[in-house]
């Protein structure tokens, strides 16, 4: 029989065509095959306790095709975790498409998963797949604020860089107070002044609700103190060393207002104690007994910058500093140099080892009068306070 042209250009291309496709590299990697072998994974309505211990799981991973066959890839995966920390190597070795062995993670909290992916290559050799496999959900429960908080090292906090998801929904976590900025919370489970509380930052005054559709600012409802938290989470972050959550996600308990406790007092000695200050960081507390010392108010100093005026004890122990000018505007504590203040309180914050009080408002600082409130600002000697942190 005689073949066209055409015909034999047409069997000699299916010809080739068929040679290609049968051709399969054996160190091909179209899949990760992630196992939990041993480690209690526990279930979304029986999650595990929250621990800040290490957590140790075995996890076995199979290289496999783009059949789904196993495959004898032999290659460097990187290993991840999230939410937590990775506490072993970041890197395991597939021998004949296989590795088996103990993944030890810390903080792990809600549905946690261990991520295995080609990211490294061999060089010249194999590039890179990006192949990924993740395991099955290991369940914990959420942190409670103070174990976010309770840590040796007043810079730190155990889930700084990770977005952090506080244990809410079962606990009185509420609203201990309202600035500008942000609010502070406190979980009332705990004992008081005990890493319970901390700072949110919502870079506005924290809104509760807005109404449907479009309105007015004066329309938004603010969050208020007392309210009862549902949910919060947030980006977990130290700011000039104060533990806060950033661009955080919250809601609150409809109509549910609980008392707000009272401020704690504070000893002379505290204010020697990072240890001390930072279980109350975030807290709301009361001094007593004290006095304004001089202190530079002019164009240089931290007064005129960023609004903070030192305090001491009249009985000794260490100075320590407040900063009212955002949430007091109408007192002016250079006007009170060596006068005696019976008291002040409001929130703790930290600024790199520096302890500061933040009144809530007048009534939060003894010698402010109702009279100094109403009155015309006095002249002053020198400008007043240009950033008075984030109140």
């Amino acid at each position: 029989m005689r073949v066209s042209p055409a015909l034999s250009l047409l069997l000699a291309a299916s010809t080739v065509g068929c040679s290609r496709t049968a051709h399969v590299d054996a160190n091909v990697l179209s899949f990760l095959q992630v196992s939990i072998i041993d480690g209690d994974t526990a279930s979304e309505e029986t999650p595990l306790p929250y621990s800040n211990d290490e957590v140790t799981v075995t996890l076995r991973v199979e290289a496999l095709d783009r059949n789904a066959a196993p495959a004898p890839f032999r290659g460097t995966l990187g290993v991840k975790t999230q939410p937590g920390h990775l506490e072993t190597e970041d890197e395991v070795e597939l021998v004949e498409g296989v590795w088996e062995g103990d993944v030890t993670l810390r903080y792990p909290f809600g549905p946690t998963r261990v991520w295995f992916t080609d990211e490294e290559g061999d060089g010249e050799e194999r590039k890179p797949t990006f192949v990924t496999g993740v395991s099955d959900a290991l369940w914990y429960q959420l942190p409670t604020i103070a174990q976010v908080q309770a840590t040796d090292d007043h810079e730190e906090n155990n889930l700084k860089g990770e977005y952090t998801t506080i244990r809410a929904v079962d606990r009185r976590v509420i609203v201990l107070a309202v600035g500008q900025s942000g609010m502070w919370v406190t979980d009332l489970d705990d004992p008081p002044g005990d890493y319970n509380s901390m700072f949110i930052y919502t870079y506005n005054k924290p809104e509760y609700s807005t109404p449907e559709g479009d309105v007015a600012d004066a329309d938004i409802i603010y969050a208020e103190p007392g309210q009862r938290l549902a949910s919060l989470g947030g980006g977990n972050q130290e700011y000039l060393a104060t533990t806060q959550l950033s661009f955080p996600q919250y809601d609150f308990y409809e109509g549910e207002i609980l008392t707000v406790p009272d401020p704690i007092d504070l000893e002379p000695d505290d204010l020697c104690s990072d240890d001390i200050m930072e279980r109350l960081e975030g807290g709301l507390v009361r001094a007593s007994d004290l006095t304004i010392p001089d202190f530079e108010y002019g164009p240089d100093s931290d007064f005129y910058s960023y609004g903070q005026w030192p305090v001491e004890f009249q009985d000794g122990g260490c100075t320590f500093y407040a900063e009212s000018s955002a949430q007091v505007p109408g007192f002016y504590p250079s006007d009170h140099i060596g006068e005696s203040l019976p008291f002040i309180q409001g929130l703790v914050t930290e600024v790199w080892g520096k302890w500061i009080i933040l009144p809530r408002d007048g009534d939060d600082i003894s010698i402010y009068s109702e009279s100094a409130r109403t009155a015309q600002p006095p002249r002053r000697p020198a400008a007043q306070p240009r950033g008075a942190g984030r109140f």
